[in-house]
């Protein structure tokens, strides 16, 4: 897919991104210098890292490069390279993803640093960055249990709920991580599944019924299935769509995406990345993507923006705060 211009509205409006993983953020300059350090070698070229032809192949190469990743310094350059980012694509409020089955490292050594360099960003005026941890679909039903009560315990500020990604035929919603997320909601932490992308529609039904998330990540597969599409508009459940990312492991192409389908049922959608150093755009970029392919107006672009407010896990204050944020940047008529 080509795209023009970055239209200046949506270069210079406020955004929220609620669908990006950390470790798709790491960008080759980085990767490289942490690769020079350790003295370990690419699976690829580096110019090829993320040349990758299947879900488990591009898994494989996020736990090579997040293994990369092995003390407090690293963990703070990236997130300041990820902070660095936000900035550039006028982020005000984003929830960040964060698996730690591909890292080296355990989770205060991760998750610590990155809560201490994403508060210190807030408090000095940068985006507010929170914190996603997410179970892997490989993952035990111990290993999701000990993430899970870690979450509960860990008193990190920046944490804002609970996740669950990875490749979605890997047994994604079996029972073993229902008591995983019974206690995060038991405890108040809200909780997304990634699910209708390399699962069927019946894992959007599983994610709800079996886990009991508030909101889906991908979810497009749920048009499939019309009493699903039914269900998710009639509840409010809000789909985090990465269309750009979808068309390289689903859809053949954008014309096949059914995002236009679900805005015009009057599913809830957001817009997000997913992993942006992997796919090679950034926000901006996908923004001006969907606008252009599907012939959405500023008005619904906007409406993308209030949706991703709404469907947040932060307080009540601080949605109402990001909703006026995006409305004072909304274009004026001409």
């Amino acid at each position: 897919m080509t795209v023009s211009t970055i239209s200046s509205w949506i270069r210079e409006s406020y955004k929220i991104e609620l669908h990006i993983h950390l470790e798709g953020t790491l960008n080759i300059k980085r990767i490289s210098s942490l690769a020079g350090e350790l003295g370990e070698r690419p699976p690829r070229p580096f110019e090829d890292l993320f040349k990758v032809f299947s879900l488990p192949e591009f898994l494989s190469t996020l736990d090579w490069i997040c293994g990369l990743v092995r003390k407090e310094s690293h963990v703070r350059a990236i997130a300041r390279d990820f902070l660095d980012y936000a900035k550039t694509q006028n982020l005000i409020y984003v929830e960040l993803i964060v698996n730690p089955g591909h890292w080296k490292l355990d989770y205060d050594e991760l998750f610590g640093p990155l809560n201490d360099e994403f508060l210190n960003a807030a408090v000095h005026g940068g985006p507010d960055v929170r914190i996603l941890p997410s179970i892997g679909r490989s993952d035990s039903s111990s290993q999701a249990m000990a993430l899970a009560q870690w979450c509960v315990s860990s008193g990190l500020s920046a944490l804002v709920g609970l996740s669950i990604d990875g490749d979605e035929r890997n047994g994604s919603f079996s029972h073993r991580f229902a008591p995983a997320f019974s206690l995060a909601s038991e405890h108040g932490l809200p909780c997304t599944a990634h699910a209708g992308e390399s699962s069927p529609a019946s894992g959007v039904v599983e994610a709800l019924d079996l886990l009991g998330v508030q909101r889906i990540d991908h979810g497009v597969r749920a048009i499939e299935l019309p009493e699903l599409v039914g269900r998710l508009v009639d509840d409010e459940v809000p789909l985090n769509v990465c269309v750009s990312s979808n068309c390289n492991l689903l859809y053949s192409s954008i014309e096949e995406h059914p995002l236009a389908a679900l805005v015009e049922k009057g599913v809830l959608c957001t817009l997000g990345t997913d992993d942006p150093e992997v796919t090679g755009l950034n926000l901006n970029h996908e923004l001006q993507r969907v606008s252009e392919y599907f012939g959405f107006d500023e008005k619904q672009m906007i409406q993308f923006q209030q949706n991703a407010a709404i469907a947040a896990f932060c307080d009540e204050e601080t949605k109402a705060l990001l909703t006026e944020m995006i409305t004072s940047s909304e274009p004026r008529s001409h």
